[in-house]
């Protein structure tokens, strides 16, 4: 079967996701959509394809297997629930949505119209991340008790002045965290596998004239006493990004393009065989190094397994619910730091909506 997909939205996203359904052997797109008239009909005639301006009259006429949703944050819900009310399998870009209840009504309603919906978190896809994922998942680092996640990056006044829906509470839901940051939110839970219990964080804006925060520093504590710390920025240059991962038995690093793993002998859990007062355990040392790959290839493999999904009557690798956990942690830490106090999960998603709205509000006023 050859599906027929549809973009929404072709900004520079939706530009990469038409280039990657060129190259899949299952697929074709036969429309775009984009409210900018110049913008979309140029992107329509440039890929051979049909140009709409409303994306319930492109589903209508065009009838497509599948839509990819490719706006900005807070347009998300709306398009993706339409989409399914009209029995349209969606896969939506990240984030999926701007707070969890909209994430909620959008699982909701692909369940209830039957269709499938995938989150875009390609990183899930990198050889690298997957064998990170498979360290921790088969014990080789023993009991998990703490972890870090930094992502640290540099994002100029222009890219935020650039459009009008960026650096703003209610059209992108946040800065740093939700934008740039959730990508590697999103690897570093999934990485851990367990459900967060408590959150304390802080955020500020430091060094834009945004509404949004710039730079967020929290502290989790997930299932099993594992204590994990993010900081995320756009405040620096050069970029920092890795992740920390302690074991009973070893320690992994993990730097964005390599893996640096030191098992530990005896385990720190041994206290027995380490009678020296100063006695440190023995190392053995390994890095684990995959090569570079391109973003559409990783794109790729999301539209791989998604067109998969409808083809075998299963769940997307990253569902709706998947794609959730990090809109949550988000949320979570905005909450904790609106309110000065921690946050418990899971999250009340009618008391983040009013924290969200409160945060518009605000921050229109200035």
């Amino acid at each position: 079967m050859r599906y027929k997909i549809a973009v929404i939205g072709v900004g520079v996203v939706g530009k990469l996701h038409l280039d990657v359904i060129k190259e899949l052997a299952n697929a074709e797109a036969i429309a775009v959509v984009d409210v900018r008239e110049d913008e979309g009909k140029a992107t329509a005639s440039k890929y051979g394809l049909k140009w709409y301006s409303d994306y319930m009259e492109m589903i209508e006429n065009e009838k497509p297997d599948m839509v990819s949703v490719c706006l900005p944050h807070f347009l998300h819900s709306k398009v993706v629930c339409d989409a399914a009310r009209a029995g349209v399998n969606v896969l939506v870009e990240k984030p999926m949505a701007i707070s969890i209840k909209e994430s909620d009504r959008m699982i909701s309603m692909a369940k209830r119209s039957g269709i499938k919906l995938g989150v875009v978190f390609q990183n899930r896809e990198r050889a690298i991340a997957k064998r990170l994922k498979k360290i921790v998942a088969d014990g080789t680092l023993g009991d998990l008790m703490r972890a870090l996640l930094e992502f640290n990056t540099f994002r100029s006044q222009a890219y935020y002045s650039s459009a009008g829906w960026r650096g703003r509470w209610q059209t992108e839901g946040g800065g740093v965290l939700i934008n740039q940051g959730i990508h590697h939110l999103d690897l570093f839970q999934w990485v851990i596998g367990k459900k967060p219990r408590r959150l304390c964080a802080f955020t500020n804006t430091m060094a834009h004239d945004i509404e949004v925060e710039d730079l967020a520093t929290s502290i989790i504590e997930f299932e099993e006493c594992t204590q994990a710390a993010i900081q995320m920025s756009t405040i620096d240059h050069p970029t920092i990004c890795r992740i920390e991962l302690r074991g009973q038995n070893a320690y992994a690093e993990f730097d964005d393009k390599s893996i640096k793993l030191a098992r530990n002998n005896p385990t720190i859990g041994d206290r027995s065989k380490l009678q020296e007062m100063w006695a440190t355990p023995e190392l053995t040392l390994e890095e684990i190094e995959e090569p570079k790959e391109e973003a559409k290839k990783l794109h790729e493999a999301v539209y791989l397994d998604f067109l998969d999904s409808m083809t075998h009557d299963r769940q997307p690798a990253v569902s709706g619910e998947e794609g959730r956990k990090s809109v949550e942690i988000v949320n979570a830490i905005v909450a904790s730091s609106f309110t000065r106090r921690p946050v418990r999960f899971p999250l009340d998603a009618d008391k983040y909506e009013q924290i969200l709205r409160k945060l518009s509000k605000s921050s229109r006023k200035k």
